[in-house]
């Protein structure tokens, strides 16, 4: 790619990560406001009150007490407020080449580094803890083996979204520990091989540099071709389905 082509390639702005703080303000208020709401109504009412405002049965345990209003404060601000300062890639954008740890064999490398010239490159930044991630890797494997000839796959994975000693959900299918060093990162990303998926494997490194470049928590699905961001999913949890990457498959492959 030319050096004029590259200079008129979207960038970050500072607009977008004003949205991106503001999506957690707004986060962190509602975060707050059930806190004070568990101080005036106790934990079981709490519980059943989340549960209904949110639709989602796995909040009841969520919100049921300060431990747990403390996770969700901490991941908000870890990826909201600090990845909008540290993200560096929007749809059409140059990809940004960030240094990832391919598994098993523990080789540094770049992601770029990872592309073949031509073709399309899926990246799925995920962790195994998010229960809307193991639906999508239950069923992405078919969707994988029919695009190998012609599109590269890899997923990177990152810190867990409901690690067993943080921000825990009841009757997880994997219960994994938050990542203290990047030999834990390496054996949570050993989880994937009972998914047989015809892809390759990476880590984050413990910087979460990849994650937060990308603004990528609690999961996000990517798009590259020829080092530029030719599509980005909305970020997770359930914004990231099969039918996403399936949609986008047909697309490139009418190109």
């Amino acid at each position: 790619m030319g050096a004029l082509a590259r200079l008129f390639r979207p960038r970050v702005t500072i607009l977008d990560r004003l949205l991106l703080m503001f999506q957690g303000a707004s986060a962190l208020f509602f975060v707050i406001f059930m806190n004070i709401l568990l101080k005036i109504l106790g934990k079981r009412r709490m519980s059943r009150l989340a549960a209904w405002m949110t639709k989602k049965d796995f909040v009841k345990d969520t919100f049921k007490d300060t431990m747990g209003v403390r996770q969700v404060a901490k991941f908000i601000w870890q990826h909201n407020f600090v990845a909008a300062w540290r993200m560096k890639v929007k749809q059409g954008s140059l990809a940004y080449n960030c240094p990832i740890l391919l598994v098993p064999d523990e080789k540094q490398c770049h992601l770029l580094d990872l592309q073949t010239p031509g073709r399309p490159l899926v990246v799925f930044f995920a962790s195994c803890t998010c229960p809307f991630v193991v639906d999508f890797l239950d069923n992405v494997a078919d969707v994988m083996k029919s695009h190998t000839a012609d599109v590269d796959f890899l997923i990177v994975y990152v810190a867990e979204a409901h690690a067993s000693d943080g921000w825990k959900l009841p009757n997880p299918k994997h219960s994994i520990a938050c990542h203290r060093t990047l030999k834990d990162r390496i054996e949570a990303a050993k989880t994937l091989r009972q998914y047989n998926l015809d892809c390759r494997v990476a880590v984050d490194l413990m910087t979460d540099e990849a994650v937060l470049s990308y603004c990528a928590s609690p999961d996000r699905l990517y798009l590259i071709k020829d080092s530029i961001v030719a599509l980005q999913s909305r970020r997770g949890p359930m914004a990231v389905t099969v039918d996403t990457l399936r949609g986008w498959l047909k697309e490139y492959s009418k190109k």
